[in-house]
């Protein structure tokens, strides 16, 4: 029996099985023969049907690995960052009535997304969070 990691409840639908599969996708190689030995796990990608959650039932923490290997930056791409700019215009127009705020940046990466905000509202934040496996940024006025 499979137990939802976020409500509790017990009621999972399989969406996937995969096995073998590249243990991350941000993974930099020096060459095709590294990128083919790279580490592989097993996707069981489950969604609880109480609270709509999706994860992966068959992740195994250990196999990760956040080191000089590993880059997501997508800052280059200036689609990425039209889109990433779009997004803040949107949180900027929903906080407009706000006169303080805090931020919380689920898988923020190096924390570009978060310094944008803190940049845009500036003063009436009151708190900025940001945690990511990879990277971890706090700050607090």
């Amino acid at each position: 029996m499979t137990v939802c990691p976020v409500c509790g409840e017990c009621h999972a639908l399989t969406l996937d099985i995969r096995k073998d599969v590249p243990i991350a996708q941000n993974l930099v190689f020096l060459d095709r023969a590294a990128a083919l030995h790279c580490a592989v796990g097993q996707l069981e990608v489950l969604r609880c049907t109480c609270c709509g959650f999706v994860w992966n039932n068959a992740f195994e923490p250990s196999l990760m690995r956040y080191d000089a290997t590993y880059d997501n930056d997508q800052n280059f791409s200036e689609v990425f960052r039209t889109h990433v700019n779009n997004v803040a215009d949107t949180i900027q127009a929903s906080g407009r009535d706000n006169p303080s705020l805090s931020i919380l940046e689920v898988g923020c990466g190096q924390g570009d997304f978060l310094s944008l905000l803190l940049q845009r509202f500036g003063n009436r934040v009151t708190t900025a969070i940001g945690f990511d496996p990879a990277v971890t940024v706090s700050s607090k006025t």
